[in-house]
């Protein structure tokens, strides 16, 4: 086993300790994102990110608990798609779109988002995710 798959590995075990028993409910769309993100020549550390977006938000994790295990550019854009309490959308939406890595998971999870709101036929969160992510791809 490559050390790209040890990351990934590592961050599977790490988020179903820390989010559990988030992390189960979220299994499924976890391995969509891996589907998706796996064709991205980034590697795999996009999937690590995919795999910890939420747990700075959901857990008691810190930066430091991240920067221990993962390199600077894998807890760079943990921290960017990390929404503050208190953050303002756009100016959230503006930093994780600087952030190319936490872009591409965020626009990913989005895309999870949008076709569980359509499955769910709920215009205003269709509307929501289909917004955000074309702000996302957006180059300006």
């Amino acid at each position: 086993m490559d050390f790209k798959h040890i990351k990934v590995a590592v961050a599977t075990q790490f988020a179903t300790m820390a989010k559990y028993p988030l992390f189960r409910t979220a299994v499924t769309k976890d391995a969509l994102w891996e589907r998706y993100l796996s064709a991205f020549p980034a590697g795999t550390n996009p999937i690590v990110v995919a795999y910890l977006h939420d747990i700075l938000e959901d857990t008691a994790c810190t930066v430091n608990v991240l920067a221990a295990l993962f390199e600077d550019n894998i807890v760079h854009a943990i921290v960017a798609i990390t929404r503050v309490q208190g953050e303002d959308k756009d100016d959230y939406l503006a930093k994780v779109r600087a952030n190319r890595m936490a872009r591409i998971v965020k626009i990913h999870d989005s895309l999870c988002n949008l076709r569980a709101s359509v499955m769910r036929f709920d215009s205003k969160r269709i509307r929501k995710y289909t917004e955000q992510i074309a702000y996302l791809a957006s180059e300006s």
